[in-house]
């Protein structure tokens, strides 16, 4: 673009919490007569992840939990990609093409990528599901992490109840979204849907206190959910599992909700700065949880949003010669919604349960989305999340 060739390039990668925070605050801090901002996703829209579960379970139409990221970042140029490469001796990321439109165009150059040259770049790719070394689990299981997986699960449970008169749902991973999973498809038991869950240690979510685990754990058990303490999973078979205790786990469906790893694009982590600079590397900063800072930092979405606001105010202030910001972790907010309008909240040794928790719940994503949209539009979707609060 001529109009842009004396413009800085700034690159964002990654349209989640951390991506969309760096690209706020880049847009905030910059003038857009200098400084053209770019995020790239492979969607053309931000996925509101703490309501993916409810997806899954049929509660929430899939178009409620996806906010176009138009509506969110006006004045930034949104590109629909998939990172094939980044090459940062060029400060270049190439993007795969997926359309035959698009590499037959690219054919007539002697291209078989786009290439998109950069200034600086942020890096917000996110996480990937960290399938291990189990035999079977990546064939078997289905994933919980994406628009896409959650839709799929919601659609196999719906095939398999009009096949069996009992499903069997195995859920692997006691975890915030094991739970919050296993938690919403309790409305499904009448249809004769029984949920398992196997955690391999000892607790429920093992960033609560044990105090908190255990309010889970009796929420989830009063509601017919069994659970198994002390198992991993070592091998994956079309319908059942086997333990490290030699026990077998029979299922319909397994939903792995066992952890991630990061970005398939990288072999590990991104080590960063306390400015969230990659180290070694010239002008680009990570966040989220492509980004590795200390392990004492428990990625979650408030970390994500807070880690992408620091790097793009970073950015911001490297183009203006302005000291950088260092990325101060602060004690974290853990909400686990628990079946219906009931959550858990731990901050620090305050503890809260039951609808006040849900509440609370609801006003925290409230407060997201009037940070990142126009108050009228925030409250249109937050209405839709949870079909308005006191209903």
């Amino acid at each position: 673009d001529k109009n842009r060739k004396d413009m800085i390039e700034v690159v964002v990668l990654g349209g989640g919490f951390a991506g969309v925070s760096a690209a706020l605050a880049l847009k905030k801090n910059t003038n857009p007569s200098q400084v053209h901002i770019t995020l790239v996703d492979k969607n053309s829209y931000h996925l509101f992840t703490p309501s993916l579960y409810e997806v899954a379970s049929s509660e929430e139409p899939q178009k409620n939990v996806c906010i176009p990221l138009h509506e969110i970042l006006k004045g930034v140029e949104i590109v629909k990609g998939e990172v094939q490469k980044i090459d940062k001796e060029k400060k270049e990321v190439q993007l795969k093409q997926h359309t035959n439109k698009a590499k037959a165009k690219l054919a007539t150059f002697g291209l078989e990528n786009v290439g998109m040259f950069y200034d600086y770049l942020i890096i917000a790719l996110g996480s990937e599901p960290n399938f291990g070394e189990i035999p079977g689990l990546s064939e078997y299981s289905i994933p919980f992490k994406t628009l896409e997986d959650a839709v799929k699960i919601r659609n196999l449970i719906k095939d398999k109840l009009k096949e069996k008169e009992v499903v069997n749902v195995l859920v692997g991973g006691g975890g915030s979204s094991g739970c919050e999973f296993a938690a919403e498809l309790t409305h499904y038991l009448k249809k004769g849907l029984r949920i398992s869950l196997i955690q391999k240690s000892p607790q429920l979510v093992r960033e609560l206190s044990m105090e908190a685990a255990k309010i889970a754990y009796k929420r989830l058990l009063n509601n017919d959910v069994e659970i198994g303490f002390g198992e991993r999973i070592t091998k994956v078979y079309e319908d059942h599992v086997e333990t490290d205790r030699g026990n077998v786990h029979k299922f319909d469906i397994l939903v792995w909700a066992g952890g991630v790893k990061a970005n398939s694009l990288f072999k590990e982590r991104l080590k960063v700065n306390e400015n969230l600079e990659v180290l070694g590397s010239q002008n680009v900063f990570a966040a989220g949880d492509v980004a590795f800072l200390s392990s004492n930092i428990t990625q979650t979405v408030r970390v994500a949003r807070e880690e992408g606001e620091i790097a793009g105010e970073n950015v911001a202030r490297k183009i203006k010669n302005q000291p950088l910001k260092s990325y101060k972790f602060k004690n974290q907010i853990f909400i686990v919604p628990l079946v219906g309008k009931y959550a858990v909240v731990q901050f620090n040794n305050f503890l809260i349960k039951g609808f006040v928790g849900w509440i609370i719940q609801q006003l925290v994503f409230l407060r997201y989305l009037l940070s990142i949209l126009p108050i009228t539009k925030a409250f249109k979707k937050w209405n839709k999340f949870e079909m308005y609060l006191l209903k």
